[in-house]
């Protein structure tokens, strides 16, 4: 991932000159490599494996989707799936749930079929398993994914006759924002094919003077592409459903309110367009068939108040979209001024809604208005007042610590902490409507990290996905037994850490010829294969979760191959990255910093098509005392389920880092070094208690001055909590004063965190007060909270619990655009991340999956050739670059800096 980001900031503004969006598209991110490089070279064409398609006989089907209201003005989750299930011999009682709930859902005797309400959208998976009377388990288990939509059939209809309005929300009191989504689109998938001997009729063309690959022509349209240099498959191309929308029209002509079949008056306003997605439908020989899907959402200004309880119908311009009516309800009818948490709140969660309008049209002052908190019926109809209050005056259009603003109009911030009561709710405002409905319930944080889990499951390298564990089928990528090689380069990660540069070409030109053996597994990024060191910081996070809330944790349900063994599911994820590197160790036991490709993955190829030549890193102490530290910490938390395990660990951790200790500094990276030297001397402190550890620990920190601890960069904010941890382990072990004075550090960047979220309208969090609110460092699907939650476990101080809950929740819908940032939770989901094998091999997009969020446009990098080459082109409203921070997020997948992801990020 450094290599792609390096590539994308510094590079890509001079490398799509004249050429536009394929530059983004077909990998022409920097200096090509050299023949040299490229002769370096070594492809193994693995046999074709093409996802397998779901056979007969499946114990568990989709037999309906059902919405609860398709009111555009109302709520329309949550979706009831009704399951049909093939029962095995032997079976007495099941367990079905959604892949998130399913270790909580409760076993009820065998029937052929199920409901699930699913409060979700995106991509969703259901699972069933079987005991029989004397609670023995079955082998047999079904899964099934699904696609949860509500507004499809309203976005694709325009295919086939009028556009039709998807949603009526209020914005004021007398201002609606009128939502017109005009199409899907849909990723091609791979097929077999044999471009050496096209299909009789099919027409191969090349493309060579533009360095493309070649096409399929059928029937004289592009049928698919090339994929990477395979000649044995094609990807489809991608279709766009449904038509383009005439928006100028619609901006132009008038638009009629009636109610009682008297027409009000209405004044068209400022439009709101945002592409989702998109795709290359081959026009021009897939130079430039690439299309982008829109939301346009309308402002209208009408001459009088919304009525409660009165039926509106809107009618657009004749022959353009289709009329519709819709009821305002003051306790139901959706606001898109109303912000909460999509995913839900735990009952005793801090728990905050959010009130701010659009940038660019004038809003409403709701300072003291009423607000209402509606429980709402299981059928969508009954709803009860169960909390009541006045809106508080707003936090004055917030700005960001260089004085750009952050919301573009006042927020103002409702509480309703003191709601506990399990149940679905809206939050309503006097003359403005409802939020989106939102769960109170106990299980709402547990169904996320078994989201989040899952997630990291489904970027496995190194394993086949499929039945019983996931509904999505991937052939097993990079796998010695499949032909896949990794062969050593002399440069070592830190070489490409302390460049600054793109270094394929060179990794690619100093590759050798010895084959790393056992160079398998590790977790994918989202835009390319490599497996970095750095991963190793999600590994430690898991460890600490499950070594400070062991009741909570260990038990915690993934449905991966593992689960039922001796060792606590979030471990065995993350063990998966971990064992990576411990067999890649060599016998002096220094450690490699990862495996690269030797370009980005090439165009159209998916990561089990990929033919590109893979290397691994020579080992360097930087990378030796990361894993030596991650290593020494996860011996501790493996002991109590796997003290075999956990030795072999500890024995592999001192290896590395004495081997580390032999090598000359590194040039340019001696803070660096220093600085993960001293965080593993505290994970052996906290390890084994042994004195030695201390004194280094001691020697490098106790010099420090208090201050912010930095925890994104994962060295004082490391070497001080597991410093404190082994103190807590071994009493005196190290002293005291400074673990008082540690402590308090925690206390300290936790309060500064604290203080730049309450300054920023939304209370999200940032790890430090001066990092720059772009590439995933600002509000994105992972919330920035590394501090608050050791200082909450350090001191029991509840304030930092609520900032991390209020913190989540912005990241899950709260937000000035109502849009969750985790795949497959909440209302609005992103549906377009950077997954090359969704992006390329027409996978479903899993939940669970963080994206970056918002990224405040050309700040510190130059992003201009993103607005010039695919914004302006996909027809962005108002000008991307204009709009306020909290409002700079497009769904689109090729946009890496608001849709991709990390492992050791998100």
């Amino acid at each position: 991932m450094f290599l792609a980001v390096l590539a994308v900031v510094g590079l890509l503004g001079v490398a799509v000159i004249g050429v536009g969006y394929v530059a983004i598209r077909k990998g022409w991110i920097g200096p090509q490599p050299s023949p040299t490089a490229l002769a370096q070279r070594r492809p193994t064409v693995q046999p074709l494996r093409l996802p397998s398609a779901v056979g007969a006989g499946e114990l568990l089907t989709v037999s309906t989707v059902a919405f609860a209201d398709d009111d555009p003005a109302q709520a329309w989750l949550p979706a009831r799936v009704t399951l049909a299930i093939a029962v095995p011999p032997g079976a007495d009682e099941m367990q079905v749930g959604l892949e998130t709930s399913i270790g909580a859902s409760p076993w009820v005797d065998v029937a052929p079929s199920a409901v699930l309400s699913v409060n979700d959208v995106g991509y969703q998976q259901a699972m069933v398993r079987f005991r029989s009377a004397d609670n023995r388990w079955l082998a047999e288990r079904g899964i099934v994914g699904f696609e949860i939509d509500p507004m499809r059939d309203l976005a694709a209809a325009s295919l086939d006759d009028l556009h039709r309005v998807a949603a009526v929300r209020v914005h004021g009191p007398d201002q609606l924002i009128v939502r017109i989504e005009e199409g899907r689109s849909e990723r091609g998938a791979l097929v077999a094919y044999d471009l050496n001997n096209p299909e009789p009729g099919d027409d191969v063309k090349g493309w060579e003077f533009l360095n493309q690959r070649k096409t399929v022509v059928r029937d004289g349209e592009v049928y698919g592409f090339e994929v990477s240099d395979r000649t044995d498959v094609l990807r489809l191309t991608d279709r766009f459903v449904g038509r383009l929308l005439d928006v100028a029209r619609l901006e132009n002509e008038s638009w009629t309110l009636e109610v009682d079949g008297v027409a009000t008056g209405v004044q068209i306003g400022r439009r709101y367009s945002r592409p989702t997605g998109g795709g290359d439908d081959g026009d021009d020989g897939g130079v430039g068939g690439f299309f982008h899907p829109s939301v346009h959402e309308f402002f209208l200004q009408l001459s009088e108040p919304l009525r409660d309880g009165a039926v509106y119908r809107l009618v657009p311009p004749a022959e353009l979209v289709e009329s519709v009516d819709f009821r305002f309800d003051r306790l139901s009818t959706l606001s898109d001024s109303v912000h909460v948490n999509q995913a839900g709140y735990a009952p005793a969660d801090a728990k905050t809604a959010y009130v701010s309008t659009r940038p660019g049209v004038d809003g409403v002052d709701v300072s003291g208005a009423r607000f209402e908190v509606v429980q709402v019926g299981a059928d969508g109809s009954s709803r009860v007042r169960v909390l009541t209050g006045s809106v508080p005056d707003p936090v004055e259009d917030p700005v960001d610590k260089d004085g750009r603003p952050l919301v573009g109009a006042p927020v103002h911030r409702i509480d309703f902490t003191s709601l506990s009561a399990p149940g679905r709710y809206q939050v309503c405002v006097e003359g403005l409507g409802c939020s989106l409905p939102f769960e109170v319930d106990g299980e709402v944080w547990d169904e996320l990290v078994v989201a989040i889990g899952r997630a990291a499951y489904h970027q496995r390298s190194g394993v086949e996905l499929g039945p019983p564990y996931t509904a999505v089928r991937r052939p097993r990528p990079y796998h010695p037994e499949d032909g896949a090689t990794v062969v050593g380069t002399d440069v070592t990660l830190a070489d490409a850490q302390r460049s600054g540069e793109n270094n394929f070409g060179v990794i690619a030109a100093r590759g050798r010829d010895d084959l790393i053996s056992e160079a398998w597994g590790g977790h994918f990024d989202a835009g390319d294969w490599d497996r970095r060191i750095q991963h190793l910081w999600f590994v430690r996070a898991a460890a600490e979760l499950v070594t400070e809330y062991p009741d909570q944790f260990a038990g915690t349900d993934l449905s991966i191959p593992e689960s039922g063994d001796a060792v606590p599911d979030l471990l065995d994820e993350a063990l998966w990255s971990l064992d990576l590197f411990k067999r890649m160790q060599t016998e002096a036991g220094a450690i490699r910093g990862g495996i690269e490709a030797s370009e980005h993955p090439p165009e159209n190829a998916t990561s089990w098509t990929d033919d590109l030549a893979a290397f691994a890193f020579e080992p360097d102490p930087w990378s030796s005392y990361v894993y030596a530290g991650v290593a020494a910490e996860m011996a501790a938390t493996l002991e109590p389920y796997d003290r075999d395990r956990a030795a072999d660990y500890l024995v592999s951790a001192r290896e590395a880092f004495e081997w580390a200790e032999a090598q000359p500094p590194l040039g340019g990276l001696e803070e660096e070094t220093a600085a993960q030297r001293t965080v593993a001397a505290a994970a052996f402190l906290y390890s084994t208690g042994e004195e030695r550890w201390a004194s280094i620990v001691a020697a490098d920190v106790a010099g420090d001055q208090p201050g912010l601890l930095a925890c994104h960069e994962h060295t004082l904010c490391d070497t001080a909590w597991l410093s404190i941890k082994a103190s807590q382990r071994f009493a005196g072990v190290i002293d005291e004063a400074l673990v008082e004075r540690l402590t308090q550090d925690f206390v300290t960047t936790a309060d500064a965190v604290m203080a730049r979220a309450d300054a920023n309208g939304y209370l999200f969090t940032v790890d430090h007060p001066g990092v720059p609110l772009i590439w995933g460092l600002g509000l994105g699907g992972a919330p920035k909270a590394t501090a608050l939650a050791r200082a909450y476990a350090l001191t029991g101080d509840r304030a930092y619990r609520d900032a991390i809950a209020n913190s989540a929740g912005v990241s899950l819908g709260a937000n000035p655009l109502n849009q969750s940032y985790v795949t497959g939770v909440g209302s609005d989901a992103p549906d377009h991340p950077l997954i090359i094998d969704f992006y390329n091999g027409g996978l479903p997009v899993w939940a669970g999956t963080p994206v970056y969020g918002n990224h405040q446009l050309n700040t510190i990098n130059n992003d201009q050739w993103a607005i010039d080459f695919v914004l302006d082109p996909a027809g962005v409203w108002p000008e991307a670059q204009v709009l306020p921070y909290l409002w700079q997020w497009y769904d689109i997948d090729g946009l890496a800096f608001f849709n991709e992801f990390t492992m050791h990020q998100s």
